[in-house]
């Protein structure tokens, strides 16, 4: 059972790699009516973390209601704090932030 959770895990990181990586080869994302979001240590925000149809996803920092990447990580299985961060959205300023988040979520 754990081999098959770690297994969905790493599935997730390599495919929001992916999503990451396709990103900085293209370029960045549309952004929505000129809004600039910031992520919490004041850095221009290249991801958003929300909750989506209940699990963990990567969504664009613009007005864009669909998610670039949704994880196997199920929002009910974080803790209440990560659960009420996700509710309003939490930035993210880069890929190495993104997958360090993503990995502290998964744990």
């Amino acid at each position: 059972m754990r081999h098959m959770v770690l297994k969905s895990i790493g599935t997730a990181v390599l495919t929001v790699l992916a999503v990451v990586c396709a990103h900085e080869a293209v370029g960045t994302f549309p952004a929505a009516a000129n809004t600039e979001v910031h992520s919490y240590d004041g850095a221009r925000a290249e991801f958003v973390l929300r909750d989506y149809e209940g699990y963990v996803s990567v969504f664009s920092p613009g007005a864009d209601p669909e998610p670039l990447q949704i994880t196997a990580i199920q929002t009910e299985s974080l803790r209440k704090r990560d659960r009420e961060l996700l509710e309003g959205g939490l930035t993210v300023g880069s890929r190495e932030q993104l997958l360090m988040l993503l990995e502290d979520l998964s744990e």
